[in-house]
């Protein structure tokens, strides 16, 4: 298993996606402003990226510290959602 982090701003924090790297599949943490009335907090949400052209473009997003691969136009958002 392969750990990288991807830096990312969320809301007023300083963060980042980590990225685990199983050969087969990946698991990304990806962060989150959680919202409970008038208050928010850095959260995470874990997502299973099965489909091998979206584990290579993770794989290429997690070796550039890139949330997007520009030749492409592909963004790690995009295959999240």
């Amino acid at each position: 298993m392969k750990k990288s982090y991807i830096s990312v701003k969320v809301g007023i924090y300083d963060t980042h996606y980590t990225v685990r790297d199983y050969g087969s599949y990946i698991m990304v943490q990806a962060p989150y402003v959680k919202w409970v009335g008038n208050s928010g907090s850095l959260d995470f949400k874990r997502i299973k990226i099965t489909r091998p052209s979206d584990v290579e473009a993770i794989r290429i997003m997690a070796d550039r510290d890139e949330l997007w691969i520009p030749e492409s136009n592909i963004t790690l958002d995009d295959i999240l959602s």
